[in-house]
């Protein structure tokens, strides 16, 4: 079972269909398109993504400034 983000739709996986260069949402009239873009999984761990996730937040640092931020002037 999947679900798409545009329409909010459930179906089956087997329904999805190939338009325009994309997986794409079956439901009349909806947008939505790419699997795991648009269109995910219900249960996440059947999708065989990496078992290992990048935590990206890990080395933030609140008081360091943002890459490109104009200095402060205190």
């Amino acid at each position: 079972m999947v679900r798409c983000l545009h329409c909010g739709q459930e179906y089956l996986s087997s329904q999805i269909v190939w338009r325009d260069g994309f997986w794409s949402c079956p439901v009349e009239g909806c947008g939505g398109a790419g699997y795991q873009f648009d269109i995910h999984p219900l249960d996440s761990s059947l999708w065989g993504g990496d078992e290992e996730e990048d935590d990206d937040d890990e080395d933030y640092d609140e008081d360091e400034p943002f890459f490109g931020a104009p200095p402060s002037n205190n």
